[in-house]
């Protein structure tokens, strides 16, 4: 199992990303990651 840690600067980024599609994917596969 993973433990990750997000960062503040990785929260910006993320809110700042406009693509959706983008960004569910890479939510999905941390929480992919967190889950495994």
């Amino acid at each position: 199992m993973y433990i990750i840690k997000k960062t503040i600067e990785f929260d910006k980024w993320l809110r700042k990303l406009k693509d959706i599609r983008a960004k569910a994917k890479i939510l999905f596969r941390i929480q992919k990651i967190e889950n495994d």
